[in-house]
């Protein structure tokens, strides 16, 4: 947790070995995770955090949820704004899934913001890769939410990419190959800076494969 960390922390990390660290940003507006997610921290804190340890040279890896409720798309773009200062080695995005039981479906359901039939048998969210059930958020809006699943981790690690990013590559239909195999390479590639497990080009070619197949028979 990003409010824990110190810089006698991290050194003592680093000489231990430590190579890889996990530490979730979750939302970019302080508010969001305060009253939704109940976690007080400041985003002074997060970035201190972060760049403590990429100073130290640990990769981090990072997960941010987007479409919160009482949230707005505007906040899930400062979600990615966060993502990209914080400099995470990879940074994973997700979407709210208002799983049956838990305390943020109950606030999506006394929020009335569910569609009727979510929680029943036909409409329980089985993922967090689902576009949003929250019907705060426009069609449009949660095609780009899903487009930043896809593609913020190549945007957080060239930030240059933001601008056209949300100008033009965020509003394309996010059910198409070429976005879930950018997803998939970037994801892996990155990922071995996490854990760094050897491969052969043989096995990674194998692997790449079998994903593309698998994103080509999500997109049917």
């Amino acid at each position: 947790r990003a409010d824990v960390v110190t810089r006698d922390m991290v050194r003592l990390l680093r000489e231990a070995g430590c190579r890889s660290v996990c530490m979730s940003i979750e939302a970019g507006a302080e508010t969001v995770r305060r009253d939704v997610l109940n976690r007080r921290v400041s985003n002074e804190k997060i970035i201190e955090s972060f760049d403590l340890f990429n100073e130290a040279g640990i990769a981090i890896y990072t997960n941010s949820m987007l479409a919160m409720p009482r949230a707005t798309l505007a906040d899930d773009i400062a979600t990615l704004d966060l993502n990209i200062r914080c400099r995470p080695t990879l940074g994973h995005f997700t979407i709210m899934a208002p799983f049956p039981g838990t305390r943020i479906h109950d606030m999506c359901e006394k929020d009335g913001i569910l569609p009727e039939r979510c929680g029943g048998d036909g409409d329980i969210p089985t993922s967090t890769g689902e576009l949003s059930k929250l019907t705060t958020y426009t069609d449009e809006e949660k095609n780009i939410q899903k487009n930043i699943v896809l593609l913020g981790p190549l945007v957080i690690r060239f930030p240059v990419l933001r601008g056209v990013f949300l100008r033009c590559l965020a509003k394309l239909p996010s059910n198409n190959i070429l976005f879930k195999c950018i997803y998939t390479v970037t994801k892996n590639l990155l990922f071995k800076r996490i854990v760094p497990v050897r491969m052969s080009p043989l096995l990674m070619l194998r692997i790449a494969i079998a994903q593309v197949k698998a994103a080509r028979t999500q997109v049917g």
